[in-house]
């Protein structure tokens, strides 16, 4: 991994590694392919001893996903090394790898997120309404800073990402895109306003750190956001099933696809297809579609 420090070693789309990737291969290498792999040459490596260290993990109880992350650097290398002739073929090729279960489907409602907001308590409404409703992941929002959020424009400008193993990282100074600009719709502006004006916060403080230059701890927000719900009897929701939730809610407004990849952050339109679980009574609309389809859902739920 020292090239892939350096940026001598580029990922397939010809940009830098993130800091959070180098060490998670790095932590997937020594945990899984070094143990098992780690004392032959790559010239030496054959499919069938691939095959039989996927075979062990699987037998191991080892979880698909698991395994599939554990293969990954490992094809990184193989590959690697086929582009420079040091192998005639990959030994990660025609493997027979366990297919990973089903992908979360679980998305809330408008009404259930509304719910599931109030429930919070006041200092965390903000964060879990911007997973909600603006579709951030958790280590976006964990970097996200004052400077980045245009209340004039209504937009949130994501720029970086602090992750526990990479730190906080600038996408558009280490050679990997992160930057989007995605809107705060009108359901998520007032929280956003009243966090502000509670943590006394601007400028390049953080939005919600756990101060001002701390980022926030995710089994905390989250420990605490749990108990909340289950004092008042609802089910417990994921950061990214709130994601998904409101790429959910991009589709069911009639948002077209190339916007939905824009404000999503994906690199392939081909992942917009996951978001296709509609919700009853969807509103096309141009202008603030998820807005307006928010407050018709609700109207309709109500009546």
């Amino acid at each position: 991994m020292i090239g892939a420090k350096a940026g001598h070693i580029l990922t397939r789309k010809g940009t830098r590694y993130r800091g959070s990737a180098i060490k998670g291969y790095e932590r997937v290498l020594n945990l899984h392919v070094l143990p098992a792999l780690g004392d032959r040459r790559i010239s030496d490596l054959k499919r069938s001893a691939v095959q039989g260290w996927i075979d062990a993990l699987v037998a191991s109880g080892a979880d698909p996903s698991t395994i599939s992350n554990a293969l990954d650097p490992l094809r990184r290398i193989c590959d690697r090394a086929v582009k420079r002739d040091l192998i005639p073929f990959s030994p990660c090729q025609h493997l027979d790898v366990p297919r990973a279960r089903g992908r979360r489907e679980r998305i809330a409602s408008p009404v259930e997120a509304a719910a599931l907001i109030a429930a919070l308590p006041t200092e965390d409404k903000a964060l879990w309404a911007t997973f909600m409703y603006s579709g951030l992941r958790v280590s976006e929002a964990r970097a996200l800073r004052w400077t980045d959020v245009d209340l004039d424009s209504n937009v949130f400008r994501v720029q970086r990402t602090w992750t526990d193993d990479g730190g906080e990282e600038d996408g558009t100074k280490s050679g990997w895109d992160a930057h989007r600009i995605v809107a705060i719709i009108p359901e998520l502006r007032p929280l956003i306003v009243a966090h502000m004006l509670a943590t006394g916060r601007r400028g390049d403080d953080l939005v919600f750190g756990r101060t001002a230059r701390l980022p926030l701890v995710r089994s905390t927000v989250r420990n605490r956001a749990v108990r909340a719900w289950k004092r008042a009897g609802l089910n417990a929701i994921q950061p990214h099933e709130c994601r998904h939730s409101f790429g959910s809610l991009l589709a069911a407004a009639g948002v077209n696809a190339g916007e939905r990849q824009r404000q999503m952050g994906h690199a392939s339109s081909a992942m917009m297809d996951r978001y296709t679980h509609g919700f009853d009574g969807s509103v096309t609309e141009a202008g603030e579609r998820v807005q307006r389809f928010i407050d018709t859902y609700r109207e309709e739920a109500a009546g």
